[in-house]
């Protein structure tokens, strides 16, 4: 209830509101903080992706620096649930940063995951034909 409200809320106000007000006021500090609980961070972090979707093209600094962020987190190697909340996030705005987001996947080797990533992560690598898989593939082991 609380994710549908968010989004219809920042989808209301528009996006320059959604971005002050609920992803730089509201998420983005829960997911800095240390000391908040890793199932509000997963929550607050999945949150992003839905809500950076429809940004439009001329947002496309502010996107940018909150992937870089999510890549950063990466970095740090937090427990696999946690990458797959941002891995889940990512796959939703992929089309801002798509190469970035390719190698972060392939390179993780996580040791579980749970169903519903398995079925968002196997409709990501749905949505595009194999040749285009094969072409991505072979760019990224050269």
């Amino acid at each position: 209830m609380l994710r549908i409200s968010l989004l219809l809320l920042g989808k209301r106000h528009g996006a320059k509101w959604c971005l002050k007000n609920i992803i730089n006021n509201m998420l983005m500090p829960i997911i800095e903080s240390e000391d908040t609980p890793m199932k509000r961070k997963m929550f607050c972090v999945q949150m992003l992706g839905a809500l950076l979707k429809p940004f439009p093209a001329d947002m496309k600094l502010h996107l940018e620096i909150i992937v870089s962020q999510l890549h950063d987190i990466l970095q740090q190697n937090p427990p696999d649930a946690f990458k797959e909340a941002i891995f889940s996030s990512l796959m939703y705005i992929s089309h801002h940063n798509e190469n970035r987001l390719q190698r972060a996947l392939i390179a993780w080797q996580p040791k579980q995951i749970s169903p519903e990533f398995q079925l968002r992560f196997r409709d990501y690598v749905r949505g595009r034909p194999l040749h285009v898989w094969a072409k991505i593939l072979t760019r990224m082991t050269m």
